[in-house]
């Protein structure tokens, strides 16, 4: 278990937009202030150190309130690291705990995530996980924004795959040899694509094919998708 130390409030940065939160709830403070005036002690908050500063990434409503009281110091668990630790630790939080999300504190997290350099390359599956938000939640806010789309990923040798005949390929084909590309709303339906698959069945290969192609474009392989399933499965 991470060791607790005590901190002095004025020490903590919250100028860093580790605050992933659309906005502070400041009925939620002041019913955290009355608590901890009752003796009640609440978590340590987490804070991130790059040496010459300590970045707040998660309790800003605790430590708002343990200011509210009048507090000199708070207790705090110290990780090592730097403003985008803190920003990255701190889109991870909440999922669980704390005060429920709402959907416009989720879009401004991913929003968060992705402006975190790198994150960009990450594909909505991957992100999905790690923030707890839904598939097709990231996939919009990517469009939205313009964050490039989910990346091509590489999986084992090209191989080039007509969606309309899958049910002409064996299940070891479909899931090692094929790579992923997103399709152009006008692709047309007969014309050949690459796509990936890294997934082990076939409901997870269908979330797949929802991330990264156009919903027209999978509608008019229906049929085939769904005997190649019967097939798979």
């Amino acid at each position: 278990m991470m060791d607790i130390t005590n901190l002095s409030v004025d020490l903590i940065r919250t100028d860093g937009g580790t605050q992933v939160r659309i906005t502070e709830n400041n009925s939620a403070i002041e019913r955290y202030a009355e608590a901890m005036n009752r003796g009640v002690i609440f978590p340590a908050i987490d804070v991130f150190y790059d040496g010459k500063d300590y970045w707040l990434a998660d309790g800003h409503h605790r430590l708002a309130a343990y200011k509210k009281c009048g507090h000199d110091t708070v207790s705090c668990h110290i990780h090592e690291g730097d403003r985008i630790a803190a920003l990255t630790f701190a889109c991870q939080s909440n999922q669980e705990h704390g005060l429920p999300l709402t959907n416009a504190d989720k879009r401004n997290i991913v929003i968060a995530y992705f402006s975190i350099p790198g994150n960009e390359q990450k594909s909505n599956h991957s992100v999905s996980k790690i923030l707890g938000v839904s598939v097709p939640f990231i996939k919009n806010v990517r469009e939205e924004t313009g964050v490039k789309p989910s990346p091509t990923a590489h999986v084992g040798v090209k191989a080039k795959k007509n969606l309309n005949g899958l049910n002409n390929s064996t299940v070891s084909d479909v899931k090692t040899d094929l790579n992923r590309l997103n399709n152009p709303a006008n692709k047309p339906v007969k014309e050949y694509i690459d796509v990936s698959l890294s997934t082990l069945n076939s409901n997870e290969f269908i979330v797949e094919l929802c991330e990264h192609f156009d919903t027209q474009y999978l509608k008019s392989c229906f049929k085939s998708l769904n005997d190649f399933l019967k097939v798979s499965n």
